[in-house]
Order: C-alpha cells, then structure tokens, then sequence
C-alpha cells in the first residue's frame, strides 16, 4: 500500500482586486512597453470569441451576435470580438449608442475594422432602434469597469430595455452600471448570463448588488506579464477548491474515537431543538469520533441520531459542562438556544477557558463580549450589525472593513455568511466562499455550517483552516442538494445527506 503524500495546499486562491488597482496595473504595463493596447485587445477578442462560440453551441442560440457598444476600449473589445466571429461566418450587428468621432481611438479602429468586413452598425437614438432578434446572444461592450457614477439618459434605456429581453448576456469585465470597485448599482446595469473577466477577478463581482448581475465568471487573459499581476494589491482571494480534497484532517490507523476528536455542543431550547439537531449531525457527518450535545434540562430531543450522547443542563447547574469542556477538542455554542441568562451563563464558563477551539454562532453572538480562547464567530449579516453596533443600512464593502478591525480587536475569525460568504482572519486576510446558492437562504443551513465547523475543530485543524475549509464544504454541499433537491425543495437537513459525496473526494485507495 502506497502512503498518501500529498501535501496541503494554501487556502488562497485567485486574487481579487479593485477595478482602481487593475487599471493602475494597466497603466503601468504600457508605460513599460509590456505589450501596446492594441495587442492587449487582440488577444483579449481572442479569448471573448472563444467563450462566444462555445455558448452559441452550448446553448444552440442563432448564428447572429449583438454588440453594444458606446465610447471607450470596453466598445473596442466588442467590435475586435465582433471581428473574429464575422471571419467564422457569423452575422454580427453592432448597436452603436454615442457618436464613434467621440469613442477612443481603439474603439474607432475597430469599428472601422468591423464595418470593413461587413459587420453592420446601428446607430442607437433610441431603444426602438434595437432590433435584437430572438434567441441570439448579446455581448455587452459599453463601459466594462469604467463605470462611475449613476447610468442616464440613452445608457439607461439601453440597458433596461435589454434586461427585459429573454436574449443571453455575455458582458465584458463588467456588466455595464456596476461600480467594479464596489458592485454597486446606481439606477441600473446589466443582468449577464456571463461575464469575461479580463486578467483578474474584481471586488465588484462579489458584493453589493453586483453579485447579482455577473452570472457565470469566465476568465480571459490579455496577454499582461506576471509581474504586473502579481503586483496588484489584493482586497482579498477566492478560496482554493482543492483544499477540500488535499486539507481536510488525516487520521491514523489506530485512531480511537477520543484521539479523532469530541466535538462539545451547547445548543437547543424549547421551540427550536432542532437547531441542536442539525448542529449535530453535521458535525457527525464531518468527522467527529464523538459528539456530546449540552441543552436545557427541560427540553427534550427527538429525532437525534443515536450516536450522538445529549447531556441535560439545568440553568445555574454546570457542574457536567465544566467537567467535560476541558477533555473535549473543540467546542460550539449558539444553535437555538435564545437569549435568556442560561445562554450568557454558558457562554461566559465557555469563553474563560483558553484551551478549546470555540464556535460562537446564532443567539450566542448576541452576548460575546471577549475570549482568550481560538474563536470563530459565525454571524449573518444582522448579527454582525448588532456585534459591531450599527444600526440602519451599511454598505457591504464598508461593513467588511469594520468587520476586519473587530476581527483584528479581538483576535478571533469571522465568517461573514451570506452570498458570498467571506472569511476574515485576525490579521485582516480575506477569503470568498464562491459557493452555495439561493435555495440555502432557508432556516437550520447555519447550524449545519456551526457543526461542519466544531467537527473539523475537533480533528486538530487551526480555527483560520477550520473555517476557510468549514464554509467551503458547506456552500459545496448546498450546490450539490441544489442539483439533487432544487434550490426550491432543498432543506438544511439535505445538505448533511450530501456531505458524503463531498468528503468521499478525499479518500482513495493510497490515503492511510
């Protein structure tokens, strides 16, 4: 038998970056004669004609192509796209919507260029002059990440008239009205079925309103040198796919329940038990050689697995949790427990130790104040609100920011859940969980997430790992019941069902 010697991998994956800090990089690539814009669009048409081709076949669309275009380089991409599909015997009719004297001398050339193979444009006055034909794709070319500000006037008619269209959208690095910087939309911007992103991935793609109208990412290398990219100061990182099949704990052959890890858990009260169900059974499901469930003493829990040992605790009698908490591996506190005095009670005799890893989630977070413990806080985006004290409406990129100084302050990890989920270290590093989907946003999913998390606590994984690796399987097990259950019939118990398929990549034949 042949030992598994895989190492593990960083949890970082592509950088994300601001649209600001790609453009500077831009900038500086051709100040430096790294290659000229017009090469830099060559092949960027390149690879956009490619995603083009591949979609009209995918999805068996019409041999015609619609371009939108206005002024800047953004345009100029679309026509040199436009260029290559005409020489595959497409039709392509370009939608022109400012004067082409006015556009940059990129967009000029290629318009000319598109026009001199017989590409038609169309002057745009007003939506009645787009006459998008059914069933064919449409590529958005007018401004890309060169958004700033609120889309007016024939811009905005544009796009709102073609959002009402049932055409497929392939937008070219930005959907045209979201801020790449920030993904917020003023007004309004496109719905893209796809987004060719140029290079590198952008923070607009991920928060704010623009998460909502990227569609499918699909990356198009221009041809800029390494250096530059790497150079590019990162907001933060996707998360790496692989680390859930090369990161995950490694257990000996004479491993025992006690040495692979007991997960602790306080959770569950009257009307909402089976938070603490789900809690632990996931956690089960993740790896835990045993699980022992804390609740109140006057609740009683059906329907729990019979593997899992429950522990009544009256309020004001701790004695049992006191002892067990210190040979436990890691512990969780927080599924469905309100927010009377027993919940503060426990997570006051929780937080004093300094030893277990902690997971504070759900009516827990309400009272944490403080602890010398490795923590993970696991809020939704209300219970971040209360821990960081803001009241009314935030923006997301500025809730991250304050949301990374409190992470630094007191020294824990937070996984901000929500679509996407980002995870913040104490050092300030920043992870995106692209995974997960609409049908998770239903009642238990966090609870599931809290007991993936404690489980893997318990196997000996650091609470940064823990987390990064815990919010993955989480999202890669919400798209799996999505494909199984619907995103409309799926249920938080679903995703504790599919947790074998994803742990299953893990093992193979040379693994112990």
């Amino acid at each position: 038998m042949v030992r598994n010697k895989l190492k593990s991998l960083p949890l970082e994956g592509k950088k994300v970056v601001t649209a600001t800090v790609m453009r500077e990089a831009e900038e500086k690539a051709l100040e430096e004669h790294d290659a000229t814009a017009e090469e830099y669009m060559q092949k960027a048409a390149q690879g956009l004609f490619l995603i083009a081709k591949s979609y009209i076949s995918d999805y068996k669309l019409e041999p015609h192509i619609n371009l939108l275009c206005a002024h800047g380089n953004n345009s100029g991409d679309a026509y040199a796209v436009g260029e290559y599909l005409l020489a595959e015997g497409f039709t392509v009719t370009a939608f022109q919507i400012s004067p082409l004297e006015n556009s940059s001398a990129l967009c000029q050339r290629h318009a000319k260029q598109f026009s001199k193979k017989r590409g038609k444009i169309v002057f745009v006055a007003g939506d009645e002059d787009l006459t998008i034909l059914p069933n064919t794709l449409i590529i958005d070319g007018l401004l890309g990440i060169g958004c700033r500000g609120e889309v007016k006037g024939l811009m905005k008619e544009v796009i709102d008239y073609v959002n009402e269209l049932s055409n497929p959208v392939l937008a070219i690095d930005m959907p045209s009205g979201v801020c790449g910087d920030t993904g917020k939309v003023h007004a309004t911007a496109i719905f893209a079925d796809i987004t060719a992103y140029m290079e590198t991935l952008k923070v607009g793609y991920f928060f704010n309103q623009g998460y909502e109208h990227v569609g499918v990412l699909k990356e198009v290398p221009f041809g800029m040198s390494e250096k530059y990219v790497k150079s590019m100061e990162p907001f933060a990182f996707l998360v790496d796919p692989e680390i859930v099949e090369r990161n995950l704990p490694h257990h000996r052959r004479v491993v025992h329940k006690y040495s692979r890890g007991e997960a602790l858990l306080i959770a569950g009260s009257l009307g909402m038990t089976g938070a603490a169900i789900l809690a632990s059974r996931a956690a089960m499901r993740s790896g835990s050689g045993i699980v022992r469930l804390f609740h109140k003493s006057e609740v009683e829990i059906s329907g729990l697995a019979p593997e899992i040992v429950t522990v009544p605790l009256r309020e004001g009698g701790y004695e049992a949790l006191l002892k067990e908490m210190h040979r436990s591996k890691a512990i969780l506190i927080g599924p469905g427990l309100g927010r009377g005095s027993f919940t503060k009670e426990a997570l006051d005799i929780v937080t004093q130790q300094k030893k277990q890893p902690l997971v504070v989630d759900g009516d827990a977070l309400f009272f944490f104040e403080k602890t010398s413990a490795p923590t993970v806080l696991t809020p939704h985006r209300q219970e971040l609100m209360h821990l960081l004290k803001i009241e009314g409406d935030i923006d997301a990129i500025e809730l991250i920011s304050l949301a990374k100084a409190y992470a630094k302050e007191k020294g824990v990890v937070l996984i901000m859940k929500g679509a996407p989920t980002v995870v913040i270290s104490p050092q300030g590093k920043k992870i995106i969980i692209p995974y997960g989907n609409v049908g998770m946003a239903s009642a238990g999913m966090g609870d599931v997430l809290a007991g993936i998390l404690v489980a893997l606590l318990a196997q000996g994984k650091d609470v940064w790992e823990a987390s990064v690796l815990a919010a993955t399987i989480h999202g890669m097990a919400g798209d799996k019941a999505k494909e199984e259950k619907s995103s409309y019939s799926m249920m938080a118990s679903d995703l504790i069902e599919t947790l074998p398929e994803i742990f299953k990549k893990r093992e193979n034949p040379g693994a112990f």
